[in-house]
């Protein structure tokens, strides 16, 4: 996953060591003198140099701006330290996370749909004293609200009403708490037209429903390169695209082949997105050598005005 997150980053200024001025010395019988002196300030300086120079094994400092993202085991399971990060997520919300290498923990808050009275609504975790134990034992952190809303069926699937209501809650409730904690709008997928669209939706429905333009403190937007295809619309092979190509390795439809990827963002209309299409492989894997057929790719993108 390749995931972007907005810092403030810090730039350590670092001056230059002055250079020694040296008075003219006086020809006439200080040339000795001149001699002692200056190998005696070369010798100081020398030594200056050592008492102030780091360890040769001192570990270089982190990157502020580069993190990881850690999925199925604990960040200690890893060195870390070669890798310089300066911060990480696993995907959820820890109230007493490890900070190897002195890298910055960015709790995520969850988010699943649900049905509240027949309406669209939400759930999320951690909650209640799970949450308020996280909160409490991340001060003045970067929190992250919700995993990718805008997948189906594979993160957290939330329409973009329905995430603008999520968002709101949940900043008010962890500023509530800690009002030095940051609080950054849910990774979106990839930063696409149709993907965008999804955002410009939960923008307005926010400031339509609360009066206000929605508070962030950053935005975390993932940068894949997917293929955006409504798998509900090319499910039926009446729907196939014209583009679709009939090969030898698939001679009659197959609707994965058109709406692999991150399909399209729930709430929307739009049935294309970033359309990413290999006719043929150009690569046999039984015998390891390139295939004779040509390669066709191309990427278009489609989005609704």
């Amino acid at each position: 996953m390749v995931r972007i997150k907005s810092v403030q980053s810090g730039f350590e200024s670092r001056r230059s060591t002055p250079a020694l001025t040296w008075r003219r010395l006086a020809r006439s019988g200080l040339a000795g003198m001149a001699v002692v002196v200056v190998l005696l300030a070369a010798t100081v300086v020398q030594a200056h140099a050592q008492d102030n120079a780091e360890p040769a094994d001192a570990p270089a400092p982190a990157l502020c701006r580069f993190g990881v993202n850690v999925a199925n085991q604990p960040v200690t399971e890893f060195d870390i330290e070669p890798l310089r990060i300066g911060w990480y997520i696993d995907y959820s919300a820890n109230s007493s996370p490890s900070h190897p290498n002195g890298a910055d923990y960015v709790p995520i808050i969850r988010l699943t749909p649900a049905e509240v009275n027949g309406q669209p609504s939400y759930n999320y975790y951690p909650s209640g004293a799970a949450l308020d134990a996280a909160i409490a034992g991340n001060p003045g952190a970067d929190w992250i609200i919700g995993n990718e809303p805008d997948r189906l069926y594979y993160q957290d699937e939330l329409r973009p009403q329905v995430y603008a209501e999520a968002y709101h809650d949940m900043y008010y409730l962890i500023k509530g708490k800690d009002p030095a904690a940051r609080i950054f709008a849910g990774a979106i997928v990839q930063p696409t037209p149709v993907r965008l669209q999804y955002l410009d939706i939960v923008l307005k429905t926010y400031v339509e429903r609360y009066g206000e333009p929605m508070p962030v403190d950053g935005w975390a937007i993932h940068n894949f390169i997917l293929n955006e295809r409504s798998c509900g619309h090319y499910a039926d092979e009446a729907n196939k695209p014209a583009d679709y190509a009939i090969t030898k390795t698939q001679p009659t439809y197959n609707s994965g082949l058109v709406c692999w990827g991150a399909d399209i963002p729930p709430g929307l209309t739009a049935v294309d997105g970033l359309v990413i299409r290999i006719y043929e492989p150009f690569y046999d894997p039984q015998t390891r050598k390139y295939s004779e057929l040509p390669l066709t790719a191309d990427i278009n993108l489609f989005a609704e005005q």
